[in-house]
């Protein structure tokens, strides 16, 4: 007997993480889950959003496909390396999603377009794949030898794995400076940071400069018989550099979701409409838990994430006009299906606050070293 794939198909604003841990914890698995789109940026990190959807702590026990949504090379290969880093290893590239907005543009002009003609996607993705197959094979997954390297610690030395993995947060040492890869480690530190969404690596000597997961790999190792040495004068300066750039970073994501939220808060005729409608209905409801499920219920329309709830409140208020001397919809089952929409929104209007109002910790210190 066949077996089918059963996979839950991405829905932006629905089918996030909040949902994906609810429905598998209560109904029976996806084969796979897929995330909502991730647009890689060049000049910033994953916004707290973005890292939100693939914390493989918030997808536990399923089978999560990121899915990345852009038509360049370099973004789609930094993206692709920081998934890889947090143990993806299938990917879903989309080109459909991009090439029915250009078919919007094409159908609607250029004053409705959504992308610069920059932006606009080369349907010729060989230059991904080309590019993407070369620095694999330059690489050669050069981050597998450490993992094998604390496998085998942990299989054939227990005792001393427990050791290291019971050090104190804020360990720091001094070593003599080094040569890796042609870069020379002398009065500069390595810093180490975590908050709840991710792990952030930094050398530290006039600016402190984010590192990639493998060059802070071969920083840190030491061989089995090095020696501490006393840590560099700027040590303290050092982590402080490295906590204030840090902390930057997320100013400029956090700059970055809001920018992006106002422009989405932008409401269009659509919503206008929707608010509008709610508005004149929410005066006549005595009931208080129902008139605050009309309220989350207009949220949701101004923000936007449903495109659904928008449409058809703007679809009733045109049924509720006359037409040809006879209106579509009385003023009661407009009202009574405004109720049952509120009714039905309300439990993914508290699950959205919930992941909304989950923020970020401040960084713990785990780790530093300064070379003399």
């Amino acid at each position: 007997m066949t077996r089918y794939q059963y996979y839950l198909a991405p829905m932006e604003g629905i089918t996030n993480a909040t949902f994906r841990r609810t429905y598998h914890t209560h109904f029976k698995s996806m084969d796979k889950y897929f995330t909502p789109f991730l647009c890689p940026h060049t000049k910033r990190d994953l916004t707290t959003k973005e890292k939100k959807e693939i914390l493989p702590e918030n997808n536990e026990g399923m089978y999560v496909v990121p899915q990345i949504l852009t038509n360049q090379a370099e973004g789609f290969l930094e993206t692709a390396g920081k998934l890889e880093q947090y143990g993806y290893r299938e990917i879903n590239l989309n080109q459909i999603a991009l090439s029915k907005i250009q078919t919007f543009h094409s159908t609607f002009g250029e004053d409705n377009q959504i992308y610069s003609q920059e932006e606009i996607l080369d349907r010729d993705l060989t230059k991904l794949f080309d590019e993407g197959m070369k620095r694999q094979k330059e690489e050669s997954n050069q981050e597998l030898p450490f993992y094998e390297e604390l496998r085998t610690l942990y299989k054939t030395n227990r005792r001393e794995y427990n050791r290291i993995e019971k050090l104190s947060l804020r360990s720091r040492t001094g070593r003599d400076a080094m040569r890796v890869d042609g870069v020379t480690l002398s009065g500069d530190t390595l810093v180490f940071l975590k908050t709840n969404f991710r792990k952030v690596f930094f050398l530290v000597s006039e600016t402190a400069q984010e590192l990639s997961v493998l060059d802070a790999l071969k920083y840190f190792k030491a061989e089995k018989g090095e020696q501490s040495v006393e840590r560099i004068e700027q040590h303290h300066k050092h982590i402080n550099m490295a906590l204030q750039k840090f902390r930057a970073m997320q100013d400029e994501e956090l700059r970055n979701q809001e920018n992006a939220e106002d422009v989405q808060n932008t409401l269009g005729a659509q919503v206008s409409t929707a608010v509008s409608l709610l508005n004149n209905f929410i005066r006549e409801i005595d009931d208080n838990e129902l008139y605050m499920k009309i309220v989350q219920l207009k949220t949701l329309a101004e923000r936007g994430v449903i495109t659904y709830i928008p449409k058809r409140l703007q679809r009733i208020q045109k049924d509720l006009r006359r037409s040809g001397g006879k209106a579509r919809m009385t003023h009661d089952e407009a009202l009574a299906e405004i109720v049952e929409m509120a009714k039905k929104y309300s439990p993914y209007f508290m699950a959205q606050e919930s992941q909304l109002s989950e923020q970020e910790t401040n960084a713990e210190i785990i780790l530093s070293e300064s070379f003399r």
